[in-house]
């Protein structure tokens, strides 16, 4: 009997012993098998690494092993951290147009073999909707570019896609991918990106990789990091917007249940609504899906920091155009943060202006797409190593997605090719330089003219404007009202403004409008940029 008990307590022993082992060891187990050998999904087959500047390289593993990576030559090591994750930096690299291979092993798992890969520029193509707008959805209703897409077969060209993402929760994701252009590949990619991608590649002549990652209807303070955001007085109104919008969505989205209960209820509401012209109703969306501050850096700018660069295109701003007189501010802080986070203080920054919109007036108007172009040029100035094109013939009334994206396209090329590669061209339009009164008359003189200024036969939307005429032009008189101003160019780089109706000019406009027609440019081509001499505030309508 008592042997027995003996027996018991030691079999009693063991389960409290071997039991805890057990679970350490499913544990481990468990954490090993989650920690298989990652590398940043930004490394995949047919990427293209920047010149010239060290490389890092990042990824996951178990923690405490010892990574190696191995590329052109040369071999680096280092240790996961307590957390699993490892980095390592190679050495700047010559531009090859010779494929090759990235090694990455473990000693805890088997080995990451990434191929294809050239190295050369990378620029990073961000924003929203007109980022985002595919080359393959433009050539349908704009043949022109047709030709552009089918002659392109590239395999120095990559285009890499970010799949939109919300959160950066998973740094070392693998939603990205990397591709040869061909006409097949880029049909579903940015027409901004792929077009200046080419004109990049074929000027420079060395490997090119572009990546997008743009989210259409977006907002600048999603773009930015939480950081950043938190800093800046402009953003405060978009994040209490959001937390009021957190707290009211149950009571919104049941309210609207009551009225709607089902989808047929919906589908009936909307067909009244159709038949009265009125706009349809959608079933309200959680702000916590779309409308989250840092959103977007978190889940499609986070993972790729780190990657070197050439430089960045943007593209954003009509979420938020009415925000002209602090957008500036947050350009400026998205721009500081990108740069420091990704260690490179001078990362050139090229912005565009927004698209003209909305039905042309002939009356001489103010315009808020007008002064958020205004803006985004100070934001550039202040920014330092930043510039901005104006794309004011390339817009439709109708659209807020013009199809004629070959026009910022080929001004952002032109733009990066002189001021980013230092080639001594011509890459912008007429700036104003100064101006003055003169008996009735105003007097503008232009930088940037190139070999002269001259009007140009435009085609925009409906409407075309002949080389005989130079519009876009307006006056003001003593009274702050603006008149469409008569133009002639004088000595090549001078315009001589007059209206009958203003003795004494006191301001001068330029292509300042929701849809402006203009057509003054210089001989090399480039649109004049717009402008105003005023300073005066937004007068809200009564």
């Amino acid at each position: 009997m008592k042997s027995f008990m003996n027996t018991q307590k030691f079999l009693i022993f063991l389960v409290l012993i071997l039991q805890p082992l057990a679970l350490i060891t499913s544990g481990y187990a468990e954490q090993t098998k989650q920690a298989e050998l990652k590398i940043s999904g930004v490394f995949s087959h047919n990427a293209v690494l920047q010149r010239n500047m060290p490389l890092p390289v990042w990824g996951s593993a178990t923690p405490g092993s010892k990574i190696t990576v191995s590329f052109a030559n040369q071999t680096k090591n280092c240790i996961t951290n307590k957390n699993g994750e490892w980095r390592v930096i190679l050495d700047a690299q010559e531009a090859s147009k010779v494929p090759q291979t990235l090694l990455v092993n473990s000693s805890e798992s088997k080995e990451l073999r990434i191929d294809n890969i050239l190295v050369g520029d990378v620029w990073l193509c961000s924003g929203q909707s007109n980022m985002v707008l595919s080359i393959g959805y433009c050539v349908r209703s704009h043949p022109k570019l047709r030709q552009r897409l089918e002659k392109v077969d590239n395999k120095f060209l990559r285009l890499g896609i970010k799949a939109k993402s919300n959160y950066g929760e998973n740094k070392h994701n693998d939603d990205f991918t990397w591709k040869s252009a061909d006409p097949t590949t880029a049909k579903s990619f940015s027409a901004i990106g792929f077009l200046f991608g080419v004109q990049i590649q074929r000027e420079v002549d060395v490997p090119v990789g572009i990546i997008q990652s743009a989210v259409g209807g977006s907002y600048i303070e999603q773009w930015l990091p939480n950081e950043k955001l938190t800093e800046l007085p402009a953003c405060e109104a978009f994040v209490k917007k959001y937390k009021k919008a957190v707290i009211e969505y149950p009571q919104v989205l049941g309210e609207f249940n009551k009225l709607y209960p089902t989808k047929e209820a919906l589908i009936s509401e909307n067909k009244t609504r159709q038949l009265k012209g009125e706009k349809k109703l959608k079933v309200p969306v959680d702000p916590k899906i779309w409308k989250v501050p840092s959103q977007l850096f978190d889940g499609m700018i986070d993972p790729l920091v780190s990657y070197p660069l050439k430089g960045v295109l943007w593209y954003q701003g009509e979420g938020n155009v009415w925000q002209f007189s602090s957008y500036d501010k947050m350009m400026i802080g998205l721009i500081q943060s990108w740069r420091k986070l990704w260690n490179q203080p001078d990362l050139p920054f090229i912005m565009t202006e927004l698209a003209p919109f909305n039905k042309h007036q002939a009356i001489p108007h103010d315009s808020a797409r007008s002064r958020f172009g205004e803006t985004l040029a100070k934001a550039a100035t202040i920014a330092g190593n930043a510039w901005t094109i104006t794309i004011t013939d390339g817009g439709e009334q109708a659209d807020i997605h013009p199809r004629y994206k070959e026009i910022p396209a080929d001004r952002f090329a032109a733009m990066a090719l002189a001021k980013v590669y230092g080639k001594n061209t011509i890459c912008h339009g007429p700036v104003l330089k100064s101006w003055q009164a003169v008996e009735g008359k105003a007097i503008l003189t232009f930088s940037s003219t190139g070999k002269g200024l001259e009007a140009k036969t435009v085609v925009l939307d409906n409407y075309k404007l002949s080389a005989n005429q130079i519009v876009g032009f307006e006056l003001a008189d003593a009274k702050r009202r603006f008149y469409p101003a008569k133009a002639e160019i004088r000595d090549g780089n001078t315009i001589v403004l007059s209206h009958p109706e203003v003795k004494t000019p006191i301001a001068v406009r330029y292509a300042w409008g929701n849809f402006p027609l203009s057509n003054l440019y210089n001989k090399e081509g480039f649109s004049t940029y717009p402008f105003r001499t005023d300073d005066w505030p937004w007068k809200t309508p009564k």
